[in-house]
């Protein structure tokens, strides 16, 4: 079954519990946060109670996105806040391992996330520790944070990396996806979506959930992530 994760960088934050509320009525399978650095320091601050007003509102699992450096304590720090899955960012020069091992030792599920760019060597070895692999659909110095189709090269080479591990990680597409790119994404191997500003900005979100679920299903080339 594909899965549809809802990112509240597109929400109304000072109307979360009711924008939880029409997203559990829309039917998306989880919420996702970005919890970002430099270019929002408020958002890093509170991220971690952004995490615990969700899981106060709604029994949906959370998704944390680690933008920035992940520290031991900012692991810790979601993971006491109840997160169900914490998603390291690549970095060259990080112990990746060591801080997926963090992760899992909090409770909570690992996940890792590349850029378009970044080198996959050493994914292989890493998948033992992962539930998860995101991979961004745009560049990370995008002000507009538009959907690269260089990218689908990126997730079709990451599928091929997981399935050659022989275990079941599910792979996860972020930023910018909507009714246009969603086959071509689901056709590259990805099991699951995040939507942001596809399903905020439309009128029937229950609709736009529907939409892009059936587009998954139909346009799913293998075998999906259990």
């Amino acid at each position: 079954m594909h899965r549809i994760a809802a990112s509240i960088l597109s929400a109304d934050r000072r109307r979360l519990p009711d924008e939880l509320r029409r997203l559990v009525a829309a039917g998306v399978d989880a919420v996702h946060l970005n919890v970002r650095g430099a270019e929002d320091r408020s958002n890093l601050d509170l991220g971690h109670l952004s995490c615990a007003a969700i899981r106060t509102a709604c029994a949906l699992p959370v998704q944390v996105h680690l933008r920035v450096p992940a520290s031991r304590a900012l692991i810790h720090r979601f993971a006491e806040a109840s997160a169900d899955l914490v998603i390291v960012q690549w970095a060259p020069g990080q112990d990746t391992a060591a801080l997926l091992d963090r992760v899992r030792a909090a409770g909570c599920q690992a996940g890792l996330a590349f850029d378009p760019g970044d080198p996959r060597e050493g994914l292989g070895a890493r998948l033992p520790r992962l539930g998860l692999v995101h991979v961004s659909c745009a560049w990370p110095a995008s002000a507009t944070r538009d959907f690269v189709h260089a990218s689908l090269a990126a997730i079709h080479h990451t599928r091929a990396l997981i399935a050659a591990g022989g275990r079941p990680v599910r792979l996860q597409a972020d930023v910018d996806i909507g009714p246009a790119n969603v086959a071509a994404a689901a056709a590259a191997g990805v099991d699951d979506i995040v939507i942001g500003r596809a399903l905020f900005g439309a009128n029937d979100r229950a609709a736009m959930v529907r939409r892009l679920r059936d587009a998954l299903d139909l346009a799913q080339t293998g075998p999906v992530a259990a």
